[in-house]
């Protein structure tokens, strides 16, 4: 094929300049430098993919979407919709966030009313889920998950155990879909190592690595 004219002013070019070096060098030599480069794009790719958000977007009758970074997607659990999570240097859980179904029985009223009768049925799910589940709070949980409109249709339930020998932290929030009959939402079930870098003082998803999740939880329509 031949080559493109060059320009004199635009002489020489880095072919030029650097080809008869790189055809001199051993094979080895441009083995490692093949090699070097290589290395570098897979750093700078790397780089990009920590330093840019992943999301998550669902369908069906509650559809929402997410963002999320410094997490994993891993196989859900229980009929959940999606779960990230990230582990420590020592394989124990560090962060986990998953979102699920949440589907209300008939009830008259306003929503708020339910919720926590509802919510005893979930403390009775984690109780038997977590052997050391202890109960730490629970409360309307007023939440904006409509892209600026506000929802204050939510509950949540803070929890403190074990897994692993591990002392966790741990929150579910049930919110319930501003469309709709008023029945279906979502559960999201938020668990973070204790202390580790979270401010205790703060529920969690608040700060630290589930905080993007949790406040990029956006319904859609």
């Amino acid at each position: 094929m031949p080559s493109i004219p060059i320009k004199p002013e635009y002489t020489p070019t880095f072919g030029q300049l650097y080809g008869p070096r790189w055809r001199a060098a051993r094979r080895a030599t441009r083995a490692a430098i093949i090699a070097l480069v290589l290395a570098l794009l897979v750093l700078a790719a790397a780089v990009v993919l920590t330093l840019t958000d992943a999301h998550y977007s669902h369908g069906g009758p509650v559809p929402f979407h997410l963002r999320y970074r410094s997490l994993s997607r891993v196989a859900p659990v229980d009929g959940e919709y999606v779960r990230l999570a990230a582990t420590g240097p020592d394989g124990a859980l560090e962060n986990a966030f998953a979102v699920g179904p949440l589907e209300l029985g008939a009830y008259s009223g306003n929503v708020s009313g339910y919720l926590p009768i509802y919510a005893n049925g979930v403390i009775a799910g984690l109780i038997r889920q977590y052997p050391d589940f202890a109960l730490q709070g629970e409360g309307e949980e007023r939440v904006d998950t409509t892209n600026g409109v506000y929802n204050p249709a939510g509950y949540e339930i803070s929890f403190s155990t074990r897994l692993g020998g591990v002392p966790v932290d741990g929150r579910v929030v049930l919110i319930v879909a501003p469309h709709g009959d008023g029945r279906a939402g979502l559960t999201v079930t938020m668990l973070t190592r204790a202390n580790s870098g979270v401010d205790a003082a703060h529920p969690v998803g608040s700060d630290g690595v589930l905080n993007l999740p949790f406040g990029t939880l956006t319904f859609v329509g």
